[in-house]
Formats: C-alpha cells, sequence, structure tokens
C-alpha cells in the first residue's frame, strides 16, 4: 500500500441506503481489514432516526483506544432506543418493514432527483 500506516475510518450508517448500485464495505477491500475503523448504526435503514444508536468494528488494538476514551466521555442511549435497536437487529422486526422503507426513500429521492435536472 501507498500509505501503509494510514487508518481509514469509513461512515457507512448508509450501507441500506444505496439505490443504483451495490454497497461495498471498505474493510472488505485488499489490505484494509486491519486498517478500518467502520462507522455504523441502526438510525437510516431501520427509520429510526431519532434514536441515536451507533456502534463501531475496528481492529482489537483500536476498539481497546476506542473503549477506554468513550467510557469515559459518553453514557448510554436511553432503554428505549436499545430495545428498538434490538428488535431491530435480531429478526423480530420483519425484513419487510425495513425493504419498504427504503423503497418509500428510494420514491422521493427518485422524485427529488427528477425535479433537480429539470431546473434550468
Amino acid at each position: 500500500a501507498k500509505h501503509p500506516k494510514l487508518i481509514m475510518i469509513a461512515d457507512e450508517i448508509y450501507e441500506q441506503m444505496i439505490y443504483d448500485t451495490a454497497h461495498v464495505c471498505f474493510a472488505t477491500l485488499p489490505g484494509m481489514w486491519e486498517r478500518t475503523v467502520t462507522a455504523m448504526g441502526v438510525s437510516k435503514g431501520t427509520a429510526m432516526t431519532g434514536f441515536r444508536i451507533g456502534y463501531a468494528c475496528a481492529p482489537d488494538a483500536i476498539a481497546s483506544a476506542m473503549n477506554k476514551v468513550q467510557s469515559q466521555n459518553t453514557s448510554a442511549p436511553g432503554s428505549v432506543s436499545q430495545c428498538a435497536a434490538i428488535a431491530a437487529v435480531d429478526g423480530r422486526v420483519p425484513q419487510t418493514y425495513f425493504t419498504d422503507a427504503i423503497g418509500k426513500m428510494r420514491v422521493k429521492r427518485d422524485y427529488t432527483i427528477d425535479r433537480l435536472k429539470k431546473m434550468p
């Protein structure tokens, strides 16, 4: 790699909201697994934008350092948000809920793009 000491922080919160191509997780690219911190959350793809539930995936050494900083700077999200996030990722909420929500967002996105293209 050209910059072997570079650590990539990849914000992939919108991974489920990619409409025209397949999502590619940055950490899956050759040589990037050990050098990528992936920031994720359940807010966007599950239509829970107000719940503010996020997480990160990182190599052990980086995750350990992140834990030391985070544990001194933040508190836990509310219990309602935690329960909703668990339900969103453990299969209790039917996958069709999410695909329907993403489909509705796509319609709005396509409408906006069409309107922008028609502007002088």
